[in-house]
């Protein structure tokens, strides 16, 4: 969510995330952010305010730091309370929303959004969703009732629907469910302008692309309104982030999937929008829109990679660029050079700009009316930090290697090799 709010008006001060792949990687895209690696229920609200405090002095380095904090924001994992996962009510993960109540009740910030899927207001895990607002109104804070939002609405070309509760402490103003926006972009304004990826035979073992002069012309040409407001080519009146230094001849994220002669024949055999029988995810529709992109499972379940929409003229899936785009990222915005860390990044982020539009929610309670963001753009942190294994990563953020997560898939290897 920490583009969507920065294009809203916030300054995001510090994250938190408990993957240091990950966080690795919202260290490259937000370099004056300041990242905290772990478990959330082990994290105190004071480490939390320090944090915030060393990355406003690296954006505001004569301005003294002023508190309240603004907002917390954040998506405890929504695993547990998925309709595509087990739903288990046990699941351990589960336990973070009330660790995200937790640290609001403990740092008090003016305001509350927390970011979810739809299950988790289910009859099921009501008495979960019941006990968060307990908490928050015991401690002061007024709790609206869950929002149900579906990124269509807000500029997206995807279905995706997800949930979000938003509070205010006492004596702030409850923001107001954002209205819903006609017209959103289709497939093809998202992926039309892009290259044919399965031509550069490179991006079958490479993640990048350097367009030449004559590429890049034919992609600007052929870019729509949507690409070029993400990446400020064209101007967003609502969008406040700062403007990143970058080579938009560089395309990342764009290595392509290799399939078998057999697999290559059945995807081609897809009429558009037809789902195919293995994968159960359909052929894109140019003139329509993406269903829910997923984010597959991490290494204490199982590693596997997220079942991929097929491209509407190519006969592969998509890569992970092309899904960054259809939810909403600017071509700047870096992922993982891996195709697994690299979609489950996208899958497990809100897309910016439905993010956008709760923060904006948030910023119109406020009253406040944020500047646009003026100066030299703001550069990335370094390349290094999208290519790190979990091991280098882990030692970056001072994490033991033993507090992993388990690799389960790693582990039951072994137990066979052993076995044989």
């Amino acid at each position: 969510m920490a583009l969507g709010f920065e294009q809203a008006g916030f300054d995001v001060l510090a994250s938190v995330d408990a993957d240091p792949v990950h966080l690795a990687a919202h260290e490259r895209n937000f370099p004056l952010c300041e990242p905290v690696c772990g478990d959330i229920s082990e994290i105190g609200a004071n480490e939390l305010v320090e944090a915030a405090r060393r990355g406003w002095n690296r954006r505001y380095p004569r301005a003294p730091f002023a508190e309240p904090i603004d907002c917390i924001f954040g998506g405890p994992s929504c695993q547990g309370f998925s309709v595509i996962g087990p739903r288990r009510q046990d699941d351990p993960r589960n336990a973070l929303v009330a660790q995200f109540a937790r640290l609001v009740v403990e740092m008090r910030p003016r305001w509350l959004v927390m970011e979810n899927v739809p299950g988790l207001v289910s009859p099921a895990y009501r008495p979960t969703l019941d006990a968060f607002y307990q908490t928050l109104r015991a401690a002061g804070y007024q709790v609206a009732e869950p929002w149900t939002l579906n990124a269509r609405d807000h500029g997206v070309p995807q279905v995706r629907k997800r949930v979000f509760v938003v509070g205010a402490y006492e004596g702030e103003p409850l923001p107001i469910e954002p209205p819903a926006q006609p017209n959103p972009p289709t497939v093809a304004e998202a992926l039309g302008d892009l290259p044919a990826l399965a031509r550069f035979r490179t991006l079958r073992e490479r993640d990048a692309l350097i367009l030449r002069d004559d590429q890049f012309a034919s992609m600007l040409r052929r870019q729509s309104g949507y690409v070029r407001r993400l990446n400020g080519l064209e101007r967003d009146r609502d969008d406040l982030a700062d403007q990143r230094d970058w080579d938009a001849r560089l395309l990342t994220s764009v290595g392509v999937a290799s399939h078998s002669d057999a697999v290559v024949a059945r995807l081609r055999r897809l009429r558009l929008g037809e789902r195919d029988e293995v994968g159960r995810l359909p052929k894109l529709d140019p003139r329509g829109l993406s269903p829910t992109l997923r984010a597959g499972t991490g290494r204490d379940h199982g590693s596997f990679t997220s079942a991929r929409p097929i491209h509407y003229s190519s006969p592969r899936v998509i890569a992970v660029r092309e899904a960054a785009r259809l939810h909403g990222f600017p071509d700047w915005f870096g992922f993982h050079a891996t195709k697994w860390h690299g979609f489950r990044q996208v899958g497990n982020a809100v897309p910016p700009p439905l993010a956008r539009a709760v923060a904006r929610a948030v910023v119109e309670a406020a009253r406040v009316d944020p500047p646009r963001r003026t100066g030299e753009p703001l550069s990335l942190g370094s390349a290094a930090l999208l290519g790190m294994t979990m091991g280098e990563a882990a030692e970056r953020y001072g994490l033991d290697p033993k507090s992993l997560p388990v690799n389960v898939r790693a582990l039951a290897a072994r137990k066979t090799g052993k076995a044989a």
